[in-house]
């Protein structure tokens, strides 16, 4: 302390940044765009994909990484084969209502994206409990298939 003024070192422990608004999160104008794009994106691609394989994950290890399939079965569902999008992953249904949800915000009127900012914000604890379970749901479902893969063979 010099002067009566802290002064931050090296090793002080920084202060802690508030939780970020889920709502920008998970609609924010970046998410919009990036939605709108691969929605398009998919009507374009051949369901059982490119064949060209871009997984590092897949690359070093021999198995499948927590994403493996997600651009296959979302590309299904922008074909009408839902049942094939689940063969490639299972979260690709809601990875798809997500985008398809952030396209129809982004062309809603303003107050009704108002409604919802104000409804998620009124539930802030509980959205990002559910959003929480959702991202560790993913990451479980992929540990498992990597586990499961890895003893199948």
């Amino acid at each position: 302390m010099v002067d009566g003024h802290s002064n931050p070192d090296l090793f002080s422990k920084p202060a802690a940044s508030p939780p970020k608004d889920l709502y920008g999160v998970l609609f924010g104008r970046l998410t919009n765009v990036f939605s709108f794009l691969a929605i398009v994106a998919t009507f374009f691609l051949p369901e059982d994909g490119l064949q060209i394989d871009l997984c590092w994950i897949q690359k070093l290890l021999a198995l499948p990484c927590p994403g493996c399939g997600l651009t296959r079965s979302i590309t299904c569902i922008s074909h009408l084969h839902f049942a094939k999008s689940l063969i490639y992953h299972p979260f690709g249904i809601l990875i798809y209502s997500l985008f398809l949800a952030n396209v129809l915000l982004s062309i809603t009127p303003r107050s009704f994206s108002r409604g919802m900012r104000n409804t998620i914000s009124r539930n802030e604890r509980l959205a990002w409990m559910a959003y929480s379970a959702v991202i560790m749901s993913f990451v479980a479902f992929g540990i498992a298939r990597m586990v499961w893969c890895y003893f199948s063979t």
